[in-house]
């Protein structure tokens, strides 16, 4: 199942940080590892996402992450 979400905090040196997905109460993390597309842009807080979900042992990780928007870009 594909979500979508906006990215809610996101550290770009270490590469990582966490996404609000649309009618879902946790925080999902999120790694530039996962970014997919020809260009690899970096997340910002703002940018709206989507992707799929894989739930793990200390909670839900966000896999193919595709950029749908971002703030300067809508």
């Amino acid at each position: 199942m594909i979500y979508t979400g906006v990215v809610k905090w996101y550290n770009p040196v270490r590469g990582f940080g966490f996404i609000a997905a649309e009618g879902c109460t946790e925080m999902i993390y999120a790694d530039n590892q996962q970014l997919k597309g020809l260009f690899k842009p970096l997340l910002e807080v703002g940018t709206k996402v989507k992707f799929n979900l894989e739930k793990g042992n200390v909670g839900c990780r966000a896999t193919d992450i595709v950029v749908i928007a971002t703030e300067t870009n809508p």
